[in-house]
């Protein structure tokens, strides 16, 4: 049985790989190698410490609490089974991309000419949504500090409570965040941006640098290493795309910059808020390649797939969709509305209450419609990254129409490469997430970045060399 889980291991990672190559090879971007990597780490790479330990060996990874919290994970025909979903849900994906993805035709692919936006207006959007988000959790954090505890222990493990307005915080850390990066990297793309342009003096960025480090700083204080990364991740690949000459030193440190910031937030999470401060930076390096070789986000999600099949979990037809579509309406106004497939599978688990768990998406599509969920996740999960890459190569073909036209560029120089950097959020969540992808993925940045593009000129700080377009252009 050994034999068995290690030999699909080692296949699957070959065809992976393989087609992974091939898709490269094909669009000549590295968001692509990029994405895939990510999945795999957050669906396969587990397996191979999980075999290695379960064989008497010690990989050093830090899953035991999650045997305790949850199950035990042994190397028997459900894990076995659990290993080729994945590999499956890996490869079709693959599949489907490889076969619509737009090959690269051009060298260059920029907008003409590129959308003009207002530095101030994201910069005051950013500030605000900043100054409002912290106020919610302010108490919070003000609380915990007194008790002693990381403000992540106290809002996620039952010390205290979350706050009323947490989601409306959530949401305000993407419109103060996403945005200023979009501005921050177009203020570095040179002086003819392909894309999107911003005009102003060349301390712009360090103004960026305001909100941007504020958010940075709540989330060391909140424990968001998510947010890190989608910021890090869209911010990276948008400014490859969008620079007049993109410079590799820059997107190195931005790599290096997110990698070792997720790697503090790991650290310092359950820090209480006074203790932060004080801690030491020696061994960074060998915290930052500890925390990517044996960090949970490996087994978190990983593990629900083998707990499902383990427990023989009854499916539920469809009731992901259907609190998908119930949303839309605000919990506040419907407290009763039907509970995601996470509820479920941790009610099913026998897990220890109170405690926070993850679900693979694969899982939650599995619990939906079994295999065939499992089929239909990874299809449509590669058809929104067929949709937004194609939509990005079609860019320079996008014709005339003021708002039609900016929409479109706007949204296709973003969307790309923020589903990239949402990817965590997806796989560890069922499909309901998809409702925050399209909010807080897409439409936060695009639309505030739209509005930056009409912002009147006659409310311009900056001084320009040239105009901004006019609102009723």
């Amino acid at each position: 049985m050994l034999m068995n889980h290690y030999t699909i291991l080692v296949v699957s990672s070959i065809v992976i790989a393989g087609l992974g190559i091939l898709i490269f090879l094909r669009t000549k971007n590295i968001s692509f190698p990029l994405g895939l990597a990510l999945i795999y780490y957050m669906t396969l790479y587990g397996v191979w410490a999980v075999i290695e330990d379960k064989t008497g060996g010690d990989s050093g990874a830090h899953y035991a609490y999650l045997e305790y919290k949850m199950f035990e994970v042994h190397l028997d025909r459900h894990y076995l089974l659990a290993i080729l979903l994945y590999a499956g849900f890996i490869v079709l994906i693959e599949l489907a991309v490889l076969a619509f993805v737009r090959p690269s035709g051009r060298a260059v692919i920029a907008a003409d000419p590129p959308v003009q936006i207002s530095h101030e207006a994201i910069i005051v959007i950013s500030v605000l949504a900043g100054i409002f988000s912290y106020l919610i959790v302010r108490e919070v954090i003000i609380e915990a500090d007194a008790r002693g505890v990381s403000v992540y222990d106290y809002m996620r493990r039952g010390f205290g409570y979350t706050p009323p307005l947490f989601s409306l915080h959530q949401i305000l850390n993407r419109v103060a965040l996403l945005p200023a990066v979009v501005g921050f990297v177009a203020s570095l793309s040179g002086a003819r941006p392909k894309l999107i342009q911003g005009q102003g003096p060349r301390y712009v960025p360090i103004l960026y640098m305001l909100p941007i480090g504020f958010m940075v700083w709540l989330s060391f204080l909140l424990g968001y290493k998510s947010e890190l990364f989608l910021s890090g991740v869209m911010g990276g690949l948008f400014y490859l795309v969008n620079a007049e000459r993109p410079r590799w030193l820059v997107l190195t440190m931005t790599g290096v910059f997110v990698v070792t910031g997720m790697a503090l937030v790991d650290l310092t999470r359950f820090t209480p808020v006074s203790n932060i401060s004080g801690m030491t930076s020696l061994g960074l390096v060998a915290k930052v390649i500890d925390f990517v070789r044996t960090s949970n986000e490996a087994f978190a999600a990983h593990f629900s797939m083998y707990g499902v099949l383990s427990k023989d979990v009854p499916f539920t037809w469809g009731s992901s969709l259907i609190a998908l579509v119930a949303s839309v309406v605000p919990h506040f106004l419907w407290p009763g509305r039907p509970s995601v497939i996470y509820a479920y599978y941790v009610e099913h688990m026998d897990a220890i209450p109170g405690q926070g768990y993850t679900i693979h998406h694969a899982t939650g599509w599995y619990l939906n419609f079994g295999i065939p969920g499992v089929i239909v996740g990874a299809l449509i999960l590669a058809a929104i990254w067929v949709v937004c890459y194609n939509g990005y190569n079609r860019i320079p073909e996008i014709g005339d129409g003021c708002f039609r036209r900016r929409l479109q560029v706007i949204f296709y120089a973003i969307a790309p490469w923020s589903f990239v950097g949402y990817l965590p959020f997806i796989l560890r969540e069922g499909p309901e997430i998809y409702k925050g992808l399209l909010v807080e993925g897409f439409m936060i940045p695009v639309l505030i970045v739209l509005l930056a593009s009409y912002w009147p000129e006659r409310l311009a700080i900056f001084p320009t060399g040239r105009a901004l377009p006019d609102v009723q252009s």
